[in-house]
């Protein structure tokens, strides 16, 4: 969950680079209101949120059954913009590139919630 602070500290120091955030929903979760930060110090970041409505590498690993690993679908981007800043869904890979364009030519922090299958398989912790 330290992308979205980490992303924002980083804009200030370095006003004149841009700065992207990559999480998952679950880092995200935990770290969204930063926007409100980044809204504040006209930090403008581009965060990029893997949504899998879950821990998905934590419950790939997991051996038994699972629980507290499986979330309802978070609308991150709609979260953003009540928070005042830019958000922006995703549901196709093809519409990422579109979106990270549309992130750059604005102005103010942006989030990009970008749908990801939570079927899809990660790697076992121990293949890092």
């Amino acid at each position: 969950g330290w992308s979205i602070p980490a992303a924002v500290g980083a804009k200030i120091a370095k006003p004149e680079k841009r700065v992207i955030a990559l999480t998952g929903d679950g880092g995200a979760g935990m770290s969204v209101a930063a926007l409100s930060t980044a809204l504040a110090e006209n930090a403008p970041i581009t965060v990029v949120v893997a949504n899998n409505a879950g821990l998905g590498m934590v419950r790939d690993n997991m051996k038994g059954p699972h629980y507290g690993v499986d979330y309802s679908h978070t609308d991150f981007a709609m979260i953003a913009k009540a928070m005042g800043c830019r958000g922006i869904s995703v549901q196709r890979a093809q519409d990422l590139l579109p979106a990270l364009r549309e992130s750059e030519a604005g102005t103010g922090p942006c989030l990009i919630d970008v749908a990801i299958d939570p079927e899809a398989s990660h790697h076992p912790a121990s293949d890092y």
